[in-house]
C-alpha cells in the first residue's frame, strides 16, 4: 500500500488602509523542517508531552530568503495569537480542501501601529517576538502600511 500524504500551505492577506483602499494577496508558504516535526509530533499519542498548539501568526519586515531550516522571521514586527488582544488576535479551526476537515486554518488580524513595509509572515506555537517554534514561513513583495491600517491573514495548511 502506498500513501502520498503531503503538507502544503498558503496565506491569503487582506489589507484595509485608512484611506479606504484595500488590497489582496495569495501567497504560497514553506512548511519549515521544525514545522514538519511539530505536525508529526501532534499525531503521536503519548510519545511526547502535549505540544503547544500552533496558534500565533507573526508579520515582519525582513528581507531574507526562506530556508527549510528557518526558525524565526528575518525581522519580526508583530505577533498575535489566540488570546484576545487590543489590536489583533488569531483563531484556529479546520476546513475542507479535498476531504472533510483535511486543512488546518488560522485567521489572524493585526492593527498596524506605525509605517512599515511588511514582507514576511510566519506561524508559531508561542507568543512573544522571536519565541517559540516556527511551523511555516512565507515572504512576499512589500505591503506598505501606516498607523491605523489593518491586515487580516487567512493561513491554510492542507494535508493532501
Amino acid at each position: 500500500m502506498e500513501e502520498n500524504l503531503g503538507l502544503k500551505g498558503c496565506l491569503n492577506i487582506d489589507v484595509t488602509h485608512v484611506d479606504g483602499t484595500t488590497e489582496h494577496r495569495f501567497i504560497p508558504n514553506t512548511v519549515v523542517t521544525l514545522g514538519k516535526f511539530l505536525a508529526a509530533r501532534a499525531i503521536v499519542s503519548g510519545a511526547y508531552a502535549a505540544p503547544d498548539q500552533i496558534g500565533w501568526m507573526a508579520i515582519g519586515t525582513g528581507s531574507s530568503d526562506i530556508a527549510a531550516a528557518d526558525t524565526t522571521l528575518g525581522t519580526e514586527y508583530m505577533r498575535e495569537g489566540p488570546e484576545t488582544g487590543a489590536i489583533g488576535s488569531v483563531t484556529g479551526s479546520t476546513t475542507t480542501t479535498t476531504t472533510t476537515n483535511d486543512t488546518a486554518r488560522w485567521i489572524g488580524s493585526f492593527g498596524i501601529l506605525d509605517s512599515q513595509a511588511i514582507n514576511e509572515a510566519g506561524l508559531f506555537n508561542k507568543s512573544g517576538v522571536d519565541l517559540g517554534s516556527m511551523f511555516a514561513r512565507t515572504c512576499f513583495a512589500d505591503i506598505n502600511v501606516v498607523s491605523g491600517d489593518t491586515i487580516k491573514g487567512t493561513w491554510d495548511a492542507a494535508f493532501a
